[in-house]
């Protein structure tokens, strides 16, 4: 156990099934580091056509040739069978391909958490280059037929974070259009539970529940967007009986109040000021921030100096909402610039600023907003209220100037990638 208690950080195993060749390597953004660091990786592998399950113990950096990861010409490999290892898996393109196509024409024969790893693992290995982000694309295509939880649950959070990265960009149009394709099904599936508001019996059936319509409604999918307009409506007419099950309070909130205007907004925002239940005032919290109206969104933030509106262990919650807002992105980068001696000496020495600053930098930032963060460091650190250890502007420019060098490289990839695969059957 010495190599994963006393060393950092975990690795990445390559496989070439042509070869049978296997390697292992830090898995790490910085890939000029001098010193190699090696594991004792206890590897299961899983042949196309045979429950049985192979192992092996890799012990060095290799590559090293072993049978047990070769493969004739029809055959695929996964590595790492139901994830009971800590460790990331890249193969060869050809049992890259292979996979894919297994996915494509009958999912299961793939377990299910072996179906996430494969989504999870392309996206971060297309994350710091191992691999083509198509590739890491191309692992969402056959969730048109798949209603397990775990999968979607890994790719939401990947494509979310895709969506974060270019929603200010004209790439969005085109992912939001695949996205509504994708999920389309999976609405679908679940669309008699969520028309009645209830859920089903199965515990990972409800979470793929809230999985379908977050993603639905985040991607404003019609059907989402009428459902979640009459829920909230009746609720409008009739506060005392919710008819919105707990589940799907969030999305549906969210996606009434986006799609209404102050008349939904007043009435979330009374809510929150009678609710006694922690857990419905944060939903409504968060619903808050959803809307589209920039004055609305303008007033919120001017709430969040008045502590008797907003509690001030909830400003720095409430302005990362609101920055989660593609609409009040821009409105939160002024807002604070404006407000930022103001805010350190009212927040800076009971709270920590990097849930703030982490909040407003999680889209790629606009030269602009790069300035502003310099500037905000300058102030910050001339006031010198740095909590212990923490540093919190070098690593946040640090990622964004990662961020922006990876959209720069990939946005036309990507662009064309939603534009084929949006162009091929119906459009949503």
């Amino acid at each position: 156990m010495d190599t994963w208690i006393l060393q950092s950080g975990y690795p990445m195993i390559t496989i070439n099934t042509t070869s049978g060749e296997v390697s292992q390597e830090h898995f790490s953004l910085n890939t000029d580091k001098e010193q190699k660091v090696i594991w004792q990786v206890p590897i299961k592998v899983m042949k196309s056509g045979s429950g049985a399950i192979g192992s092996d113990l890799l012990t060095v950096d290799g590559p090293v040739s072993k049978p047990v990861y070769q493969c004739n010409e029809n055959e695929w490999i996964i590595a790492n069978v139901n994830c009971t290892g800590y460790y990331r898996v890249n193969y060869n393109p050809e049992n890259w391909e292979k996979l894919l196509q297994q996915l494509e024409t009958d999912h299961q024969k793939i377990p299910t958490l072996n179906r996430a790893q494969l989504i999870d693992d392309a996206f971060n290995l297309a994350r710091f280059k191992y691999v083509d982000i198509t590739l890491a694309l191309n692992t969402t295509k056959y969730l048109l037929k798949d209603k397990e939880f775990l999968p979607w649950e890994t790719a939401n959070e990947k494509l979310l974070h895709l969506i974060l990265m270019f929603d200010r960009s004209d790439v969005c149009g085109h992912m939001k259009a695949y996205l509504r394709k994708l999920v389309g099904p999976l609405y679908d599936h679940f669309e008699n539970f969520t028309m009645n508001s209830s859920i089903p019996d199965s515990h990972t059936a409800q979470l793929n529940q809230i999985n379908a319509v977050t993603i639905a409604c985040a991607i404003e999918l019609p059907k989402c967007k009428k459902m979640a307009t009459n829920l909230f409506e009746r609720l409008r007419k009739d506060p005392a009986t919710n008819p919105i099950h707990p589940n799907l309070r969030p999305m549906v909130y969210c996606s009434a109040i986006a799609s209404g205007g102050e008349l939904e907004w007043d009435f979330a925002w009374e809510m929150l000021q009678t609710s006694p239940i922690n857990q419905e005032r944060e939903r409504l919290m968060e619903a808050l921030a959803c809307t589209k109206h920039v004055w609305i969104l303008n007033r919120y933030l001017e709430y969040t100096l008045n502590p008797d509106k907003i509690k001030p262990e909830d400003f720095i919650s409430t302005i990362s909402l609101i920055a989660k807002n593609v609409v009040g992105q821009s409105l939160v980068w002024d807002f604070v610039a404006s407000q930022w001696s103001n805010i350190i000496k009212k927040f800076g020495k009971e709270y920590s600023l990097y849930p703030l600053i982490h909040g407003m930098t999680q889209r790629v930032p606009t030269i602009n907003e790069q300035q502003q963060l310099m500037k905000l460091e300058k102030i910050y650190n001339e006031m010198s209220l740095y909590h212990s250890g923490e540093n919190i502007f070098e690593y946040i420019l640090n990622m964004n100037k990662i961020n922006i060098k990876w959209v720069e490289e990939h946005k036309q990839t990507v662009s064309q990638w939603f534009q084929r695969e949006i162009s091929q059957g119906d459009k949503v």
